[in-house]
């Protein structure tokens, strides 16, 4: 009997511990169960925050990739862009088709001369003088005490007198097409009835300067894109097809800019001495 008493109680306990590790068990699952709805949240804002991660990265790579191309491909000193213009000029490059070469027709700046000609040239804006780039925004363009400037008080800014390189440009495209053999009877008859006679030997000098400037421009430039031909006859004789596309900026709104800004003709002629700390360039470097 004692033997079955005790065979009882070690089945007792058995079943009892049996009964506790199951208790056991069933803690520990829902502790599991717990640990995973507490861990779950955590594991979405680690994904998010590498999600973020990922998109600033790639925004920043992007963005200088965006400044490397600017810096290097782009024929803009990007600083000196953005410090006189400051957004207001469009310098996005868009697709232009070229003229045709046409025998018998000229463009409205190659026409015979005439004064509706010398509006068309004018509309540029070559007559006007210069615009005033603030004294402060000097370094940006490597001016310094050897460049001309004036005081605040003469036009409201104290700066440097400048001028676009495109106008200066045009103005010599204008002053070679004036002097053409072609041309030029008719330039020199109205500059004599003008009284603005200029002296042959200057104006040889300035003509050469403005071949040499444009000269170096397109050499600067290098276009690498081709001039094809087309076929004329059945002969074989072919002409050439400048009707070619290119990338170019937007030259209406350098000339917009520079109407807006530019000083007027008739308050242009200001003669400002040189302070002290100017440094002076002597004739001889010049003539």
């Amino acid at each position: 009997m004692a033997f079955k008493a005790l065979k009882s109680t070690n089945m007792l306990r058995a079943d009892q511990k049996e009964d506790a590790m199951t208790l056991l068990g069933n803690v520990e699952a829902k502790d599991e169960v717990a640990s995973e709805h507490q861990t779950w949240p955590a594991h979405i804002w680690k994904f998010r925050w590498f999600i973020a991660a990922l998109v600033v990265s790639n925004l920043t790579t992007l963005f200088t990739m965006m400044d490397y191309a600017r810096n290097h491909y782009s024929l803009d000193f990007r600083n000196q862009v953005d410090a006189v213009y400051g957004g207001k000029v469009n310098r996005d490059l868009s697709l232009r088709r070229f003229d045709r070469f046409h025998f018998h027709l000229n463009s409205e700046y190659t026409a015979p001369p005439s004064e509706k000609v010398e509006r068309a040239w004018a509309d540029f804006g070559i007559w006007l003088p210069h615009f005033i780039l603030p004294k402060s925004l000097g370094p940006t363009f490597g001016l310094n005490n050897s460049h001309y400037w004036i005081p605040e008080e003469t036009h409201g800014t104290e700066g440097y007198p400048v001028v676009p390189e495109m106008i200066h440009q045009l103005h010599c495209l204008n002053s070679i097409r004036k002097s053409l053999y072609y041309n030029h009877e008719y330039y020199a008859e109205k500059s004599t009835q003008a009284g603005e006679e200029m002296d042959e030997s200057f104006m040889k000098a300035h003509l050469n300067h403005c071949v040499d400037a444009l000269r170096e421009r397109l050499l600067c430039l290098a276009d690498v894109g081709v001039t094809p031909f087309l076929w004329r006859d059945e002969e074989g004789r072919t002409m050439p097809d400048f009707e070619t596309e290119h990338k170019c900026h937007d030259h209406n709104a350098v000339i917009s800019w520079w109407k807006d800004h530019a000083i007027p003709l008739k308050q242009s002629d200001v003669r400002v001495l040189p302070p002290p700390e100017a440094v002076l360039h002597p004739e001889e470097e010049f003539f």
